[in-house]
Formats: C-alpha cells, structure tokens, sequence
C-alpha cells in the first residue's frame, strides 16, 4: 500500500472462492474475534494487529 496516515481508514474486499457458497458472508467474523481475545495478547494467531513504528513491536489497537 502506498502512503498512509495516522487515522486514514483501510479498505480490504474479501472474495470467496469459486466452491464457496454465495449466502455466506466472505469472512468468518466469529472466529477473528476469537483469535484476537484472551489469549494474554499473543499474536501468533491473529488475523489482524498494530506495529508500533518507532519500537517495531506489535502491540493492541487502543482507544483515544
């Protein structure tokens, strides 16, 4: 992705697979959540997470 900013918004499409059924939703909502809470913040099976720029160390998205 070319440039960014600090509260730009990021689009990504999802697409199913050519077997996959059209009535289902492209992601499973359910289960990113669930990788992405109460495991003690280990970011080993997340879809998803933040890089700190200056550290480099991927930490949790917090609110401001």
């Amino acid at each position: 992705m070319e440039g960014w900013g600090t509260f730009a918004p990021i689009t990504v499409a999802f697409n199913r697979g050519p077997h996959d059924d059209p009535h289902q939703a492209a992601i499973d909502i359910d289960d990113v959540a669930a990788r992405m809470q109460k495991d003690g913040h280990d970011t080993s099976n997340d879809p998803v997470y933040v890089v700190n720029l200056k550290t480099g160390v991927p930490g949790p998205c917090r609110r401001r």
